[in-house]
């Protein structure tokens, strides 16, 4: 409490209010901090993980990872979401952190540091306004990191750390994100670099750091566990949904029914904004408008997934309207489940990422050409724009190694998207298909871990019975 508040209470309150005042606030303090993911990944997995990537650092290095704030116009925070990798690292689920990393350590008071979590202690108006958030003796309970410290003493800490060091690995932010180390100031990641720099000429910058995204490509088991529920929890609200669709109802009382079910089911929120497009919108491949009736003849195509301690799932299913496929909209579904499963061939070990999606587009490009609807191989791109595949896990997009291994974890996409006043005859127009599954790459070859979801047009059909 600052001299200035302590001057006001005692100058225009009561004995007796100031009194209630400080018992209320030291029985906000007293109820404590609850950590939300119960069955989550095991803290040791946290250990394990920060000592591997200690192990990759040069001596006179340190790595830093920052979790961004979001804040809107009014000043109120609007999101909460951790970073993914200062997550990965430490199990951390909140926003305004940082950790970092001294692999020879650094001397704090007699004690040799060689990782610290800043963490912004929490006032009464804090609880009062957002609830409890974790704080230092939470962590060092919790998350089991070797020093807690106050988020206002990071600045005075790295040049303390960084005087010796001739590396410093940090966590690349994107210029529209911001990160605060005091109540007042919000600085971009540009500012930090530059401040860094100032106070270090000698320091070099690194904004990636490739051993923790090598380490994030492999999923272990209880990641695996996590995405599993996720994917599990994303398939339910897509039953609901196939099951409730027909004509005159809209995309967003789809989306509705689709993310009851995932919130019913227990995930944190959808993995990304929710794609419900009919129709027409069926062909736009990112499509979030989510407002537009759905009328006799569409095609409804739906990209949803829900978030489960962090973990995401992908999944789109594309079905008809009216519960039953016109011999046009059936063909191309049919080219599209064609070309899902010799993408599904590629998945194992040892393998190309790269050649999932070229042996789908051979599919769509040798199917379209017989159906007329393309009369050369390199018009395939208009109507299947998007690669087949992407890694996803904390994130819903990650990146990709070249070669598949034993835990990646990844979408099967293919698409067609055939727009109004398409070169083609106009009896294909507005059909617009995508399927997707979300696999993993085994030591033999792969697991379909949305096998559950009906994706055949016959199992979509008896489904919309």
């Amino acid at each position: 409490m600052s001299k200035l508040q302590l001057w006001f209470m005692h100058k225009f309150m009561s004995k007796k209010i100031i009194i209630i005042y400080f018992l209320l606030n030291n029985l906000l303090f007293s109820q404590g901090y609850k950590y939300p993911f119960t069955d989550g990944i095991p803290v040791e997995n946290f250990i394990a993980r920060r000592e591997q990537i200690e192990n990759t650092l040069s001596r006179n290095s340190a790595l830093l990872l920052l979790s961004s704030d979001f804040y809107a116009n009014s000043g109120f925070e609007v999101s909460n979401n951790p970073s993914p990798n200062l997550y990965y690292l430490t199990g951390l689920p909140q926003q305004r952190a940082a950790l970092l990393l001294i692999p020879n350590g650094f001397n704090l008071g007699g004690e040799i540091i060689k990782e610290a979590l800043f963490l912004k202690q929490q006032t009464s108006d804090d609880i009062i306004w957002n609830g409890y958030s974790m704080g230092a003796k939470d962590s060092e309970k919790i998350l089991k990191i070797q020093k807690n410290l106050n988020i206002e003493t990071l600045d005075s800490i790295l040049n303390l750390v960084l005087r010796d060091k001739d590396t410093l690995f940090l966590d690349k932010l994107s210029v529209t994100k911001h990160f605060s180390n005091n109540g007042n100031h919000i600085e971009c990641d540009i500012e930090i670099i530059s401040k860094l720099k100032a106070n270090h000429p000698k320091l070099i910058i690194k904004d990636n750091i490739p051993a923790l995204t090598q380490m994030r490509y492999v999923k272990d088991n209880d990641e695996i566990r996590l995405i599993q529920k996720a994917v599990d929890i994303s398939i339910e609200g897509h039953k609901a949904l196939i099951k409730k669709a027909k004509p005159g109802m809209t995309e967003y009382q789809l989306q509705a029914e689709m993310e009851y079910q995932f919130m019913v089911l227990g995930a944190e929120k959808p993995a990304y904004s929710s794609i419900v497009g009919t129709g027409r919108n069926s062909c736009f491949l990112h499509y979030q408008n989510n407002r537009d009736s759905i009328k006799d003849g569409d095609m409804i195509l739906f990209d949803c997934g829900a978030k489960y301690h962090g973990y995401c799932a992908d999944l789109t299913r594309t079905i008809p309207a009216n519960g039953k496929f016109s011999i046009e909209q059936k063909i191309i579904y049919n080219i599209v489940l064609e070309a899902m499963d010799s993408a599904f061939a590629q998945c194992k070990p040892g393998n190309k990422f790269s050649e999932i999606h070229n042996k789908a587009k051979e599919v769509i490009t040798e199917k379209l050409l017989e159906q007329s609807i393309i009369t050369n191989k390199e018009d395939v791109d208009n109507y299947f724009p998007h690669g087949t595949s992407h890694f996803f896990g904390l994130n819903v997009h990650e990146g990709h190694e070249e070669l598949l291994k034993e835990g990646n974890v990844l979408t099967i996409e293919p698409g067609i998207y055939i727009p109004y006043g398409s070169s083609c005859d106009e009896r294909w127009w507005n059909i617009g298909i995508r399927i997707e599954d979300n696999v993993l790459i085994t030591k033999t070859g792969y697991i379909n871990l949305s096998e559950k979801l009906p994706r055949k047009a016959e199992e979509i059909e008896e489904m919309m019975k």
